[in-house]
């Protein structure tokens, strides 16, 4: 049997619809949408977990804004801020729950020096506002690429 491609898919789908039912064609793109959403529930986010170099943060912009990132960014997953900028890269605390709990708490341990919570969607803040800027690395989970175009 021969391998058949997306794109002969593509081609072929709508041509063998029409001819079994007119109104499906039109359906098309609500069909490859949902199909998609169901995928994207049943699959490893991590899958498609990448690191984002190149980045710092910086007295004038303590903000981390991924909301512009190609391609989009589903999740972060760690952020390492380089404190000595000589390529140590250490883990950056982010403000959550239990991170509060053990800021607060009686036997906490020594508070990390620098720490991160959303300021809006996919848009970190680092406290305390850095002094000189440091260098950033993010590991983020994107989004696929769309199957379709109507997506």
């Amino acid at each position: 049997m021969a391998e058949v491609t997306f794109d002969e898919l593509k081609r072929v789908v709508p041509i063998w619809l029409y001819a079994q039912n007119k109104t499906l064609v039109a359906e098309m793109p609500n069909v490859i949408r949902q199909a998609e959403e169901e995928l994207m529930l049943r699959l490893d986010h991590d899958l498609f977990q990448t690191i984002l170099r190149g980045k710092t943060v910086s007295p004038a912009s303590p903000l981390i804004d991924l909301t512009t990132e190609d391609p989009k960014v589903m999740e972060v997953r760690a952020l390492r801020l380089d404190y000595n900028r000589v390529g140590n890269f250490t883990p950056l605390e982010r403000r959550d729950l239990e991170f509060l709990t053990m800021l607060y708490a009686d036997a906490r341990p020594a508070r990390p020096r620098f720490w991160s919570e959303y300021g809006d969607i996919n848009v970190l803040k680092v406290f305390p506002a850095p002094q000189i800027a440091y260098p950033l690395e993010i590991t983020i989970n994107v989004q696929p690429e769309p199957l379709s175009d109507a997506v």
